[in-house]
C-alpha cells in the first residue's frame, strides 16, 4: 500500500468499500511489492509542500481500547492530525548514496537534515519536499 496504493488489508468493513472509498482505512504495512523496493534501497518520496495538507484530521483506533471486533466502534476512535502528502512520484536510492548525502550535509553543518536522511535509511522510506530534493540534486527540474 505504501507506494503502489494497492491495499494489503482493509481495516474497515468491506461492505462499506463501494460507498465510502475515501473513508477506508488501510493497513500501512508495506505489501510484498513495496518490500521489494525497500530491499533495493530507501524509497524516496518527494512531495509538493504547497499542495500538502499538513493538518488533515483522521480517525484512528484509540490504543486504550481493545475491540473484540475487527472494526473498532466509533466510540473507540480518536482524532489525530497527520500529513496528507501530495506526492510527486518516488524512486529508490541505494543506502550508500543516501549515506553520502547525509555525510555531506553533516560536513556542511546541516546536522538536522543529515539526521533525517539517516532516519530514512533506518526506516527504508523518506518523504522530502520537492524543493529540498531539487536543491541536493536527487531530483531535477521538469522541462
Amino acid at each position: 500500500m505504501l507506494l503502489c496504493k494497492e491495499p494489503k488489508e482493509v481495516l474497515i468493513e468491506k461492505r462499506l468499500k463501494n460507498r465510502l472509498p475515501k473513508l477506508q482505512l488501510y493497513d500501512m504495512e508495506p505489501c510484498e511489492k513495496c518490500k521489494g523496493y525497500m530491499k533495493q534501497g530507501v524509497i524516496v518520496i518527494p512531495f509538493d509542500e504547497s499542495k500538502t495538507d499538513f493538518e488533515e484530521t483522521i480517525k484512528v483506533p484509540n490504543p486504550k481500547f481493545k475491540s473484540p471486533y475487527s472494526t473498532p466502534h466509533e466510540d473507540m476512535m480518536i482524532d489525530t492530525k497527520t500529513p496528507n502528502f501530495y506526492t510527486t512520484g518516488f524512486f529508490v536510492l541505494k543506502d550508500e548514496a543516501l549515506q553520502r548525502i547525509a555525510d555531506g550535509m553533516e560536513k556542511d553543518g546541516l546536522s538536522d537534515a543529515s539526521d533525517i536522511m539517516k532516519k530514512g535509511i533506518e526506516k527504508r522510506v523518506l518523504f522530502i519536499p520537492d524543493g529540498f530534493a531539487k536543491s541536493i540534486g536527487i531530483v531535477t527540474e521538469e522541462e
